[in-house]
C-alpha cells in the first residue's frame, strides 16, 4: 500500500470524505487546473487537523484551500492532498465569544453575530454592495428592469502543449434605479422595509 492509499484509508476511518484524482477546476473561481491526487472535505476544525496530521505522518505534500477564490491551480494538478475547508462552516456563540470553523462564510458569521446581539461586524451586513464585492454574496438583493450596452474581448495564445496565455477585458456598465426601494426576505429583519429615494 502506497502513501496515498494509507492517507486515504486514515481519513476515511476518521469519517472524512476523500476523493481520488479530484478535478480542481470546479473548486476555483477561475475554473482552471488539473486533478488532485487526493482531495479531502473535512466538516470540522478537528477533522481538518486530522487531515493535516495524516499528510505529515506520511510525508505527503498538502495544501489547505478555502472557497477557492483567486486560486490558480496548475494544469498539471497537484500530486498530494488538497484539504478543502468549505464544509467546516460551523459558527457557535458562547457568551460574548464567537467560535467559527475555517470554512464559515463571512456573511454567515456576520448574520450569526448580529442575531446573537453582538457587535463588531456591522460593516459586513450594513452595505449590500460591500458584501457582494467582497464575499460574492449579498445579505439582501435589488432587482429591476434596465438596459445597458457592454462588451467583452478576449485573446488566447498557446505557446506549446504546456504553456498558454491570454487576457479578457469586460467593459463597465452603470445602472440607476429611481423610485422607492423595497427589501424583503433579508436574513436581517432590520434591513427589510421600503426606502424612499434613488439608488445607484
Amino acid at each position: 500500500m502506497d502513501k496515498y492509499s494509507r492517507v486515504a484509508e486514515m481519513l476515511s476511518a476518521k469519517g472524512i470524505k476523500i476523493f481520488e484524482n479530484e478535478p480542481l477546476a470546479p473548486h476555483s473561481t477561475f475554473r482552471i487546473g488539473g486533478a488532485a491526487r487526493l482531495a479531502a472535505m473535512p466538516d470540522s476544525t478537528e477533522r481538518i487537523i486530522d487531515a493535516v496530521k495524516a499528510a505529515k505522518e506520511e510525508e505527503l505534500d498538502f495544501i489547505v484551500i478555502g472557497n477557492g477564490s483567486n486560486v490558480l491551480f496548475s494544469d498539471k494538478g497537484f500530486d498530494g492532498l488538497v484539504i478543502f475547508t468549505r464544509s467546516a462552516d460551523s459558527v457557535v456563540i458562547k457568551g460574548n465569544r464567537v467560535f467559527a470553523d475555517a470554512g464559515a462564510p463571512f456573511t454567515k458569521l456576520a448574520v450569526t453575530v448580529k442575531n446573537a446581539g453582538l457587535t463588531g461586524l456591522e460593516f459586513a451586513y450594513g452595505d449590500v454592495d460591500f458584501n457582494q464585492k467582497m464575499f460574492g454574496t449579498a445579505l439582501a438583493g435589488m432587482t429591476g428592469d434596465a438596459w445597458s450596452p457592454s462588451f467583452s474581448l478576449s485573446a488566447h495564445y498557446r505557446f506549446n502543449e504546456q504553456w498558454k496565455a491570454g487576457f479578457v477585458y469586460r467593459s463597465h456598465s452603470d445602472y440607476e434605479f429611481s423610485g422607492d426601494l423595497a427589501i424583503t426576505g433579508s436574513p436581517l429583519p432590520a434591513l427589510n422595509g421600503v426606502y424612499a429615494g434613488d439608488a445607484k
